[in-house]
């Protein structure tokens, strides 16, 4: 399983997310949109760990642009 780390823009406290792949039976036509949704940017909302600062705020963040993979 990959894992990407983002920095919070309201308290710098990490924020994590976990692509996840589902296997389940799918089409020809599902596959390739799937695939093609993977390489381009998209939209995903985290939760911040709250580290810093002890309060947790969900962000949306561009997806793979705003995070390092770790």
């Amino acid at each position: 399983m990959e894992t990407w780390k983002a920095k919070c823009p309201v308290c710098g406290s990490p924020a994590y997310y976990y692509p996840a792949k589902l296997l389940l039976e799918r089409t020809k036509a599902a596959r390739e949109r799937d695939t093609e949704q993977r390489s381009s940017s998209r939209i995903v909302s985290c939760n911040c760990t709250g580290k810093e600062g002890g309060v947790k705020h969900t962000i949306d963040y561009s997806f793979p642009e705003d995070f390092q993979k770790i």
